[in-house]
């Protein structure tokens, strides 16, 4: 190979390089959006309800189908000290770039923060006024 052509195949590996490196800068910029959080998670939340004189223990497995545009549906089936309930949710939800995001439903918000490309998320409740205090991991079905 002559020393031109070695020349410019390093410098087209350089160029090529550095494309990719701007691609990967510009995607991660952007960050998470609504959807990111798209499709069936599944998960177990547990806390408890804070109440005078003291705690009642709570866990949920839990179901979320979000649209990827800001809906989503929440389904729950709950051991609340020792007690069986299910419920049903229509939310809303938003996702900031880094992540984080809010999801609002009737009676009940919960914050969560996305991870594995939105595969996968925390969730734990706010300073909720009925006092439920929860937290669980939930991954895509």
């Amino acid at each position: 190979m002559g020393k031109h052509l070695k020349r410019l195949s390093l410098a087209g590996i350089v160029g090529l390089v550095a494309v990719v490196l701007a691609a990967a800068e510009a995607r991660g910029a952007s960050g998470f959006d609504q959807g990111d959080l798209v499709g069936a998670y599944a998960g177990v939340a547990s806390g408890g309800l804070l109440l005078t004189p003291g705690q009642v223990p709570v866990v949920s497995l839990m179901r979320i189908v979000a649209d990827g545009a800001g809906a989503l549906t929440l389904e729950a089936q709950r051991n609340i000290a020792a007690s069986f309930t299910t419920l049903s949710l229509s939310c809303t939800y938003t996702i900031e770039p880094s992540g984080f995001g809010l999801i609002a439903c009737p009676a009940v918000n919960f914050r969560v923060l996305l991870a594995n490309g939105g595969k996968q998320f925390e969730l734990i409740t706010p300073n909720n006024s009925d006092g439920l205090v929860i937290g669980g991991h939930f991954m895509q079905q």
